[in-house]
This record gives structure tokens, sequence and C-alpha cells, in this order.
């Protein structure tokens, strides 16, 4: 008898598997990418995978020209993209001894009687290279998208994503439940909460409130007579709407404050204008005011939310967020706001700290990704964030109020970028892959992915 695993490669060939390309290629960026940890061992497979997508989307036959990638949004993010290389440019003793922060760089060349090398923009050019290779996951997601994507390949990544999410919040409840470090992936996580695939539990929630909206799209597009489980027609619908539950819970057992806030935006958004029917139905209402009520009894009673928020903001010595946000602002100015360079916060930030306030933790990023741009990349970071910012509130202004004809999966996929950029204030969600990965994925949605091999737009 034929050996099945050998019938089945004997049987299938690229061409089978390309209609799940970009299913598999989101698990592995799941599965790879749950940590902003500099872990490269960890996230080398998820970069060499990401490179055979590119080489397999840029040596298609079928693919479109590359002109288009000339879309508004794709360009601010190749712009973006291209200021990290330019932090690894020599600049000659000349110029870079004039920028700031450069000056004990110069004093210890000189002590040590060595003559001036021409140096890069970036202070820690090692870790600016590193932060390149996580642009790789976003690059193929965009070139997928934009450029080769067949048909049914999308519908199929939907009901991937809601798998993943479902997947994620089930490993979560039984991190909780176990409690310790069983079942957690990565050696460093919150291990005090649910986390799924990730290894930070605001992370963990931020991915599932993305997902949030997209669940309420499909549920209220594949819908019957009513708005739930029971009366949905399609299976992916039914999907969705049992993962509607999941985010709720995932996000309550995370215990993260950032992600009951967005996820509250996003349900409120959701509710008002990707609703197919000016009818709020009661299913609907029910669900939100169970979860509401649930993270009020999170916040105020188990978790002793008072407490919690001072100590998060005031209390942690050295490392809160208002002493690392106090730090940080001090110490800008218009010279300084062209950045020290990509991957460079940790060891910028020692030379900075206040010494009076120093403890035994140290504060290995921002916890403002806004804030952090500015320390790394300077104003032209900030510039192209805050651009793609108020493009999304203006793909939501545009299909909820003044559309004749409302675009609800652009819409959905604005609110997913918009709850991001709220998470990135108070957080660095986008420093992790697979939330950034997910992120650019809902950008490409959010302004239109129309290409199919039979040139039928998806929606």
């Amino acid at each position: 008898m034929t050996n099945p695993v050998a019938r089945f490669f004997k049987q299938k060939d690229m061409q089978s598997l390309t209609p799940w390309r970009l299913s598999l290629f989101l698990v592995i960026c799941c599965l790879f990418g749950g940590t902003s940890q500099a872990a490269l061992a960890i996230k080398l497979p998820l970069f060499m995978v990401s490179l055979l997508v590119i080489g397999w989307v840029l040596t298609s036959s079928s693919r479109e020209p590359l002109r288009a990638l000339l879309t508004p949004i794709i360009i601010l993010g190749a712009a973006f993209f291209a200021i990290f290389w330019l932090y690894l440019i020599p600049l000659p003793p000349e110029l870079w001894t004039k920028l700031p922060g450069r000056a004990p760089i110069e004093t210890g060349l000189r002590l040590v009687d060595e003559e001036l090398p021409w140096l890069p923009l970036s202070l820690t050019p090692e870790d600016t290279f590193v932060s390149i290779w996580s642009f790789l996951p976003p690059v193929a997601i965009v070139l997928l998208l934009r450029l080769d994507l067949r048909e049914k390949e999308l519908s199929r990544a939907f009901k991937t994503i809601i798998v993943i999410s479902i997947f994620s919040v089930l490993l979560g409840l039984l991190q909780f439940i176990h409690g310790g470090k069983f079942l957690f992936i990565y050696a460093i996580s919150s291990f005090e909460n649910a986390v799924g695939l990730f290894s930070n539990a605001n992370h963990y929630a931020c991915f599932l409130v993305m997902i949030f909206p997209l669940c309420f799209y499909l549920v209220s597009k594949g819908r019957g007579a009513g708005f739930f489980l029971l009366n949905q027609k399609t299976a992916t619908s039914k999907l969705a709407a049992i993962n509607l539950i999941f985010i709720w819970i995932g996000v309550l057992l995370a215990g993260s404050m950032t992600g009951y806030f967005i996820l509250v935006f996003a349900f409120i958004l959701s509710v008002f204008y990707l609703r197919r029917e000016h009818k709020l139905t009661l299913s609907v209402f029910l669900i939100g005011l169970a979860g509401m009520g649930l993270f009020a009894l999170d916040f105020f009673y188990f978790k002793e939310f008072g407490d919690q928020l001072i100590e998060k903001f005031t209390e942690m010595k050295g490392v809160s967020r208002q002493e690392i946000y106090t730090t940080m602002l001090t110490q800008l100015d218009l010279f300084s706001l062209i950045g020290n360079g990509p991957g460079s916060f940790y060891d910028s930030y020692l030379v900075i700290e206040n010494r009076d306030t120093m403890g035994t933790k140290f504060a290995n990023q921002a916890h403002s990704d806004f804030l952090q741009i500015t320390q790394e990349i300077g104003i032209l970071g900030v510039l192209s964030m805050t651009g793609l910012a108020l493009y999304s509130l203006f793909v939501i202004m545009k299909e909820a109020f003044f559309s004749p004809r409302k675009n609800y999966l652009r819409l959905a996929a604005a609110i997913s970028v918009s709850s991001v950029f709220i998470a990135s204030m108070p957080d660095y969600p986008l420093r992790t892959i697979s939330v950034s990965t997910l992120f650019v994925f809902f950008v490409c949605i959010m302004t239109g992915v129309v290409r199919d091999v039979s040139r039928k737009p998806y929606y």
C-alpha cells in the first residue's frame, strides 16, 4: 500500500498550496512572532519564511505590476522603512560629532588616542540592523495582498485569523487555570496573566481586540433574521460569533487595562457603525453589557484596580510609566528630534535615567510607541505614524458618515487599526511581530484590496 504521506505530497504541488499561502503565513507569524524581546533565534524561522514568501510573490507570473504598490499608505510605509536604513549610513567625524548624544563616544576615542572614524546616525547600529529584520513579515503581507492575492485566499485568511484567536484564548485559559509557568511559550512572560501565544498580556489583548471588528463584520454580514449564533447562515459567521465571546473572555483573563479600554472602544464603534440594520438587536446589547460588567467586576473587585493603576503609573521605582515619560520628555529638544537610531532605546535611556530612582528593574522599552519612536527615529517617524493614524480616522469618518454606500469591511479594518494606535500610546504592541503583521494586514484591507486572479473585488 502506498504511504499516505507520500501520496499526499505526490498529488500536491506549490500551485495547490497557493490558496492557503496567506493563511499559513499568518499562522507562522503568530507561532514565532509573539514577543517583542530581542530573541533573534526564536524569530529566525519567521524571517526565513518571510523571505521565501517575498521571493514567491516577486517571481510569480500572475502578479500585478509593481506600480500597484504606488498608493499613499504604502509609499508612507516604505518611507518609514527607508528611514531605518538612513541610520546605518556612515557619516564623517565633522558631522556625527555635532549630533546630540555623541559626545561620550568622541571623548572616549580621543582618550585612547584613536582617530575619529566615520560612524552612522544610529548610536546602536547592530540593534538598528536587527530591527530591520522585523519588517520582513509585514513586507511579505503587503506584497501578497497588493500583488498576488488569489481567489478565496483572503476569505480563508479571515477564517484562519479567527481560529488562531480562539486557540490563543483556549491556551490562555489553560495558563490561567494551571498557574505558574506551565504552557507559556516564552521564558520571559506575563506569568501572572493569560497571554496565549504571546509573552506580554497587553500585546495579547491588543491582538484579540484587532480581530473583534472583523468578527463583528462577518457576523453582521452572515446573519439571518437575528444577530447571533443560531441565526448565522455560514460556518464562517458562526465561528466569528463564537469568537466574539472568546475575545471578551481572553481580554478579561489577560488582565490588561489597555486591552479593556480598546475593546470597549472597538465594541462601541462596531455596534454603531458596522450594523447592517439600524435596529440594535438584544443579543448585541447583552453581549456588550455582560462584557463590560465583567471588566468592571475585574477592575474594582478582583484586581483592586485603583491600587494597580497607581502602581503601574507612579510607584514602580524608576521604571513606572510616569518616571519614563517625564525623563524622556525633559531630554527632548528640537535638535535631538533626529533620533538616536531604531533599537537604541535601552542603551540611550541608561544615559539619561534618573540615578535617584534606579532600582533592580530596568526599562527595556518606553511603554509608548509614539514616545519611543520620537526618541529613536525622531520627527520623521512621528510624522509617519501620525499620518497613518489620521488616515485611519479619515476612513472611519468617511465610511461611517459620508459614503453613500458603506464599505463595512474597510470600516472594520479602520476600527482595528485605530485600536492599535490607541494601545500604542501607553504601550508598545507594534514591536511584537504578530501584532505588527496583523496591523499591516488590516491597513491593507482599510486601503482597499480588490485584486484576485479573476480581477473581481472581494467586497
